[in-house]
């Protein structure tokens, strides 16, 4: 299956400057975060900032991307825990790879999910709790 999707696939190394990186998302059709960290990953900020650019996210099937990521919606999963997890991932991408339609459609409807988790939403969000704490108090 990997020779299928062998010539449409881009690996970047890290890119550290924003703008650079925000245009690599801008410019993909797919954001691809395989990760293995069961317990190790927090929130999953990377794939929640492709989204912002309007690229859409496939993900491993880790808890803290089921905040944002809807399979199928605003994004992808994959079965990380499967026997065989890199065959999978590669069968995922071979099927997402011939689904533009569907990569357009979850690309703007990442792009609004992502909207919810500004900054100025999520600091609203803290002042709310904190005014109800000090007001249980």
């Amino acid at each position: 299956q990997a020779s299928s999707i062998a010539g449409r696939i881009v690996w970047h190394g890290p890119v550290f400057d924003a703008a650079a990186l925000d245009a690599h998302y801008r410019a993909a059709s797919l954001f691809v975060y395989p990760s293995l960290a069961e317990k190790g990953e927090t929130f999953g900020l990377a794939p929640l900032e492709a989204m912002a650019q309007g690229c859409p996210a496939l993900v491993s099937d880790l808890d803290c991307f089921r905040d944002f990521i809807v399979e199928n919606c605003n994004g992808f999963v994959f079965d990380h825990r499967s026997a065989a997890p890199e065959c999978v991932l590669a069968a995922r991408l071979a099927e997402l790879m011939d689904g533009g339609e569907r990569l357009a459609r979850a690309a703007t409807q990442a792009h609004a999910t992502a909207a919810e988790f500004s900054i100025e939403r999520i600091a609203a969000q803290y002042l709310c709790d904190f005014e109800t704490l000090r007001d249980g108090m």
